[in-house]
């Protein structure tokens, strides 16, 4: 019995004193074994683009936004796989067409991103994207719109920090008429269509 015993504590104090050696170095004489990268880094998801607002021109309240054929070229960059990264979905062909055209910081949490396409030939539009700190839509609204067809048709938009007015002009008619619509722009992000 005493044997019994005495071999599992020799065992244990083999073990325990030899825990105390250093582990022996892999010497890679022919030199095949691989270099190990041990910088930590980020993975990308698969399919996955950085959303990097920092190269688009950032605008101050109020600003008013009449944007059409003559001005829409000159402001802001082209930016395809940011218009796809946010999920944006315009009338427009192709994420080439579509001009980034500036920002406006409505809060900590919520950034205004402006974005002018054409749609078809004779027709431009504007939209406003309100993204949460996600970058992710929250809410949308045309702001600006210009036809070079018949040129009776145009918007305007005064943006502020807690309010839109969109401006409606009708040329149609002799005397050219104006409709205004008004929405108070939400601490989270939503627009709420206001009585005029």
């Amino acid at each position: 019995m005493k044997s019994f015993l005495f071999a599992p504590i020799l065992m244990f104090i083999l073990l325990s004193c030899q825990s105390g050696q250093k582990p022996q170095e892999i010497k890679d004489t022919a030199r095949t074994l691989p270099k190990l990268d041990t910088n930590v880094r980020e993975i990308p998801q698969e399919g996955a683009v950085a959303i990097d607002l920092t190269a688009i021109p950032e605008k101050s309240f109020p600003y008013t936004d009449s944007t059409n054929f003559d001005n829409y070229k000159d402001d802001g960059i082209s930016d395809p796989a940011l218009i796809k990264a946010l999920k944006f979905e315009g009338e427009f062909q192709s994420e080439q067409d579509v001009r980034i055209r500036y920002q406006l910081k409505f809060s900590d949490d919520i950034t205004g991103l402006v974005v002018t396409y054409p749609m078809g030939e004779h027709e431009l539009n504007t939209t406003l994207l309100l993204l949460d700190t996600a970058l992710k839509i929250v809410d949308q609204m045309d702001i600006a719109y210009d036809e070079i067809a018949e040129s009776a048709i145009r918007e305007i938009s005064l943006i502020e920090k807690e309010k839109l007015s969109i401006a409606h002009w009708n040329y149609f008619p002799e005397e050219p008429t104006v409709e205004t619509k008004v929405y108070q722009i939400r601490q989270d992000g939503k627009l709420l269509p206001l009585k005029n």
